[in-house]
């Protein structure tokens, strides 16, 4: 999914990762306990994933991405929910959102996130367990 020209618009760094710089990376965002990182698979094939990123001590930042074929059909939802109901009480779950992706303003919505900021390019949501 990450170098799928038709999602990594999405992305701060949006541009194609290496797949060895990729292994590297999920290698060493693995080691923290705290990370969490779920994905959805459908006949073998990886067709949406959730992280939910260690930010500091009690800030999160969650970040998705889905295959476009399965954009819109909200089989995420189920699992996003579970991550977001295991949280812990003290933390604080961000999500950083392009103002044009109208689609992931409404699916962090639908689990329980508010608007607590905006930019030019970008609103920010949050989430309080």
């Amino acid at each position: 999914i990450r170098n799928n020209e038709a999602v990594f618009k999405y992305f701060n760094n949006n541009s194609q990762v290496w797949i060895e710089e990729h292994i590297i990376w999920l290698w060493n965002y693995l080691k923290n306990e705290k990370n969490i990182f779920l994905v959805c698979e459908i006949d073998g094939v990886i067709v949406w994933y959730a992280r939910k990123d260690d930010l500091s001590q009690n800030e999160f930042e969650i970040s998705i991405a889905i295959d476009p074929l399965y954009q819109g059909k909200w089989i995420w939802r189920n699992l996003l929910e579970e991550m977001m109901k295991s949280s812990k009480k003290w933390e604080v779950i961000s999500a950083e959102i392009y103002k044009w992706n109208i689609w992931s303003q409404k699916l962090f919505e639908k689990v329980w996130f508010t608007l607590y900021k905006e930019d030019d390019k970008k609103i920010y949501m949050n989430y309080k367990s």
